[in-house]
């Protein structure tokens, strides 16, 4: 028998003094984010729809004691599992070694989802493992569960607070460090921290009642508005400041609670990552946004999804898929085509075994042919756009062969007019239309993505092209750098692919240049 292969055999690896501002900046660019998820308890249906999404995703798991092991059936099937849980003080894997492990996997180039039962944040030791990669630099991202005391009090009907009967709760363990009963008495919880729901607007008549009371106006507080949507704010200041008006001057009309102890003084550290916290808008279709929402989390940025352009399926290219295996070939040149193509497939009765053969623009539409179980045959090898496939259809004879081309509503004549040049009869056949997608306003932003020169439309439509002033622009493809250069703009970043990943990789390195020019002139 073969001996096992040693893990990280092949690869090629750079040990380098810890805090080199250089080699930790270019190591940015390698690294993905660790994913922090909530696992929830009792059922699977406690975990939130964005740590199962993460868990599909991943790479690496280190799981806890799960109430509901079904959890791990969402990993991909070639992701390694690692058990560090502990149940009755007995562990696993030590808390240090389950920090060194996260560390050591991810700086391995891969993602690494950390699951932790319940909600991460109470009682889960989630600041030792953050820490450690804080001191690292190591960028990740914390996606908070449902927790035993949610879980266990609502879901029973103790409700923890019910009018006329409890107004609050205060949450605390009788366990200390090391496992020792420390007890609950009255001064230990008068120094827990203390949440205040629905009072943001009366902050600094609470504080002064709290400070009348004995406690320190130095006290840290925050008060956190929109928790956990893309325009999360949180407002950092003291008991003192909220008494003095700290809030009043927030021109905010979003739903906020207060934090008031030693907790309002920490945080999360953002600085980490190739993008740096960038908070990068993306613009494209639904089928690109979520692999480009996980990529801009790889490379620690925030993203922003706002599609400003909804596909719609054009119910007369019905006919034409039904006619599908009458074709010799079949033009699918993005992946929206793809998966419009199946969807519209599965209402008809169509013989797979008789499928055309497949030509497609790159390997954004190629991967999403194969993730149905067909290989293009015709791609091209380096220029991923209709031009670059239009370059490879020049070389070939198509004379009596038939050709379907499904295409959106925006796509130009070019690869027909090619085809039909080259002999080809060519059914060019639009599949879906593009509409804009009209939001009241849009997000504050440090860059966008545009993949489309629909998406360039529809935002000069919303914004106008001086919005985009001070922006890092990024683009798929010579259609949408020229839509923006008709508003009078032009892109920071092109992506020499044309796909999700090439776009948000060109950005991640564009923004770690910019950083290290910054460090060297400093």
């Amino acid at each position: 028998d073969e001996l096992p292969v040693p893990e990280g055999q092949g690869r090629l690896a750079v040990t380098f003094r810890l805090g080199d501002p250089v080699l930790t900046a270019l190591r940015a660019y390698f690294v993905k984010a660790v994913r922090f998820v909530g696992a929830g308890v009792g059922s699977a249906d406690y975990c939130t729809w964005g740590g199962i999404n993460d868990l599909r995703q991943a790479d690496v798991c280190l799981y806890d004691v799960l109430m509901d092991d079904h959890l791990l059936t969402f990993l991909p099937k070639g992701a390694e599992r690692i058990f560090v849980g502990k149940r009755c003080g007995e562990h696993a894997v030590r808390q240090p070694d389950i920090t060194s492990l996260i560390a050591r996997k991810v700086r391995q180039g891969h993602r690494v989802v950390r699951l932790k039962g319940g909600d991460p944040g109470l009682f889960g030791r989630l600041a030792e493992e953050t820490d450690e990669l804080d001191r690292l630099a190591l960028p990740y991202r914390v996606r908070a569960g449902v927790s035993a005391l949610t879980v266990a009090t609502t879901g029973t009907g103790m409700l923890l607070t019910r009018r006329g009967v409890s107004r609050g709760v205060a949450v605390m363990t009788p366990r200390a460090e090391g496992g020792a009963v420390s007890g609950v008495a009255q001064d230990v919880r008068l120094r827990l921290p203390l949440v205040l729901f629905m009072s943001v607007r009366v902050a600094a008549e609470m504080a002064g009642q709290l400070l009348d009371e004995g406690w320190d106006a130095a006290t840290p507080a925050a008060a956190a508005f929109n928790a956990g949507a893309d325009d999360e704010q949180v407002v950092r200041t003291t008991l003192g400041g909220l008494r003095a008006g700290a809030l009043a001057a927030l021109d905010t009309d979003a739903p906020g609670l207060l934090v008031i102890g030693e907790a309002a003084a920490c945080g999360f550290r953002r600085d980490t990552g190739a993008l740096r916290g960038c908070r990068v808008l993306v613009t494209c279709s639904e089928a690109l946004l979520e692999k480009a929402a996980a990529r801009i989390i790889d490379f620690g940025g925030v993203p922003l999804l706002r599609p400003l352009i909804r596909l719609t399926p054009c119910a007369a290219a019905a006919a034409a898929v039904e006619r599908l295996a009458a074709y010799d070939w079949l033009v699918l040149t993005s992946p929206s085509a793809v998966h419009f193509l199946m969807a519209m497939a599965r209402g008809s009765r169509l013989d797979w075994r008789r499928m055309p053969r497949l030509m497609a623009c790159g390997p954004g539409s190629a991967a999403a042919c194969e993730s149905h179980g067909f290989t293009p045959e015709l791609t091209p090898p380096m220029a991923y756009s209709a031009e670059g496939l239009a370059a490879v259809l020049r070389e070939c004879d198509f004379a009596g062969q038939s050709v379907l081309r499904l295409r959106s509503e925006k796509a130009g004549p070019l690869l027909a007019e090619v085809l039909r040049a080259q002999g080809a009869q060519v059914d060019d056949v639009q599949l879906y239309a593009n509409e804009p997608i009209i939001y009241p306003h849009l997000p504050v932003f440090d860059a966008v993505f545009f993949a489309s020169a629909s998406a360039v439309e529809a935002f000069a439509a919303q914004a106008g092209g001086a919005a985009l002033a001070g922006k890092t622009v990024v683009t798929i493809g010579n259609p949408t750098t020229a839509a923006l250069a008709a508003h009078g703009c032009a892109p920071d970043v092109v992506a020499a692919e044309s796909t999700v990943d090439g776009a948000i990789e060109a950005l991640a390195r564009e923004m770690l240049n910019r950083g290290m020019v910054r460090s060297n002139q400093s």
